[in-house]
C-alpha cells in the first residue's frame, strides 16, 4: 500500500499527526528553494552598530540594513522601520512607495520626514521627522516593542 494511503488509513485511526510529522519537519529551516545553504547564508546579519536617541529611540545598521523604532513620550506608541539603506535613502521591507532620508554626519543620525507614504509606520502622535541618534558605544541590541530584535 503506499505510504499516503498508509496515512490516510492511519488518520481513520487517529495516527496522522505520527505519520506526518517527519514530514512537517522535514521542511524546517530550508528556503522557498529548499536550498539550505541559501537560507543559511542570507539569514546571518552582519555586525549591528547601535544608535540612541532621546529616552527609548533606537537605530541600528547591520551591512546594508537598517531598522529604527522611535516613541511618542512615555506611552508604547511608536513608529517602526526595518529596510535597506542606500545611500542616504532607507526603503522599507516590501514598501514600493515608502523612502526615509538618513543623514549621517560623524557618530550621528538624523531622519528626514515622514511623508504620507511612510504615515503607515508611525501609531499617532509617534513620528520620526527630525530624530537624531549617536552612536553607542558598546552596542546594545535594538528591539522592537515587543523585545524582537530589529537588526
Amino acid at each position: 500500500m503506499p505510504a499516503a494511503a498508509t496515512c490516510v488509513r492511519k488518520f481513520a485511526d487517529g495516527a496522522l499527526l505520527a505519520c506526518m510529522l517527519p514530514l512537517a519537519l522535514g521542511s524546517c529551516g530550508k528556503s522557498d528553494t529548499g536550498n539550505e545553504a541559501t537560507a543559511t547564508a542570507t539569514s546571518t546579519p552582519a555586525t549591528a552598530i547601535s544608535f540612541a536617541g532621546q529616552g527609548r529611540d533606537r537605530l541600528c545598521l547591520a551591512g546594508t540594513r537598517a531598522a529604527f523604532i522611535t516613541y511618542a513620550g512615555a506611552g508604547e506608541r511608536n513608529c517602526s522601520v526595518r529596510g535597506t539603506l542606500a545611500g542616504t535613502t532607507l526603503a522599507p521591507d516590501g514598501d514600493a512607495k515608502c523612502r526615509i532620508s538618513v543623514v549621517r554626519e560623524g557618530d550621528a543620525i538624523t531622519l528626514g520626514p515622514v511623508g504620507a507614504a511612510c504615515a503607515y509606520y508611525c501609531a499617532a502622535p509617534a513620528s520620526f521627522a527630525g530624530k537624531t541618534f549617536v552612536r553607542m558605544a558598546p552596542p546594545t541590541p535594538v528591539v522592537d516593542v515587543a523585545g524582537e530584535p530589529l537588526c
